[in-house]
């Protein structure tokens, strides 16, 4: 499965693809729950405990809920996959067979004497390295009529519905990562020293996160950053085996 790569390519696939599946957004129960900040910093101020278990109480639910949307969302995707045609077969048996055969071209000509030999050894790889570059050319030009072509019977290729999923999820993945950063002031720049400080300098009632869709700079502190990924690996750690498992979806489905 080869996938597609630059911008053109990119904004094509996006133009090609019907029906494209939604990914929920959770910014409204962010802003919700951003209004009981001030409990979390109470408790990560007084006690260290009772903190901790807000925090797992907050990450197992939300894991559950993340994994159930993903696996729908992937599912979603997979649908759109178009069946692979007969010609599309016979292009990749025909590309690795000739793959197979220059690799045995070389290698015999690897191992002649190296004195006799030595020009024409030279001369079979640079042909090998452009005829590969050539066909690489062939499969990539392939790759974007295809994607101009997808619309015709309202399926995808496999590698579209690939790209098109990890472009929705990883928004949403970083998304749940600045919330948490910022709920959970697991962050070395908090929005205060104390929890006094932090009521005496914020209104309840317009509590809310700044902009969670901003680049975050990195964790200077290093306790900090070992605990946010902890916290990320709790709720996403069932992602690896998502993407396994649509890769393979996606290969049966499309072997290029």
């Amino acid at each position: 499965m080869l996938l597609g790569g630059g911008n053109d390519l990119k904004e094509a696939m996006k133009k090609t693809i019907p029906e494209r599946p939604i990914v929920r957004s959770h910014i409204p129960t962010y802003k919700s729950l951003f209004q009981f900040s001030g409990l979390i910093f109470f408790a990560k101020d007084v006690d260290t405990s009772s903190y901790n278990m807000l925090v797992k109480s907050y990450t197992t639910p939300v894991r559950e809920t993340f994994q159930e949307e993903f696996k729908a969302y992937a599912f979603s995707w997979k649908r759109l996959i178009k069946k692979v045609t007969q010609e599309d077969q016979e292009i990749c048996k025909w590309y690795f067979h000739l793959q197979r055969i220059e690799v045995l071209i070389v290698s015999v000509f690897t191992h002649t004497d190296s004195n006799s030999d030595g020009v024409a050894s030279m001369a079979v790889r640079t042909l090998t390295v452009k005829r590969s570059q050539t066909l690489a050319k062939s499969l990539r030009s392939d790759v974007a009529n295809r994607a101009g072509q997808a619309q015709t019977d309202g399926k995808v290729n496999a590698y579209e519905a690939f790209g098109g999923f990890l472009d929705d999820i990883i928004p949403v993945m970083a998304l749940e990562q600045n919330f948490i950063s910022e709920f959970f002031l697991m962050s070395s720049f908090p929005p205060a020293s104390s929890f006094l400080e932090f009521a005496q300098n914020s209104n309840p009632d317009s509590r809310e996160p700044e902009d969670l869709n901003r680049r975050r700079v990195p964790e200077s502190d290093k306790s900090v950053a070992i605990a946010l990924l902890e916290n990320m690996v709790d709720v996403f750690g069932f992602v690896a085996n998502e993407l396994q498992s649509f890769i393979d979806a996606s290969t049966r489905a499309d072997p290029m």
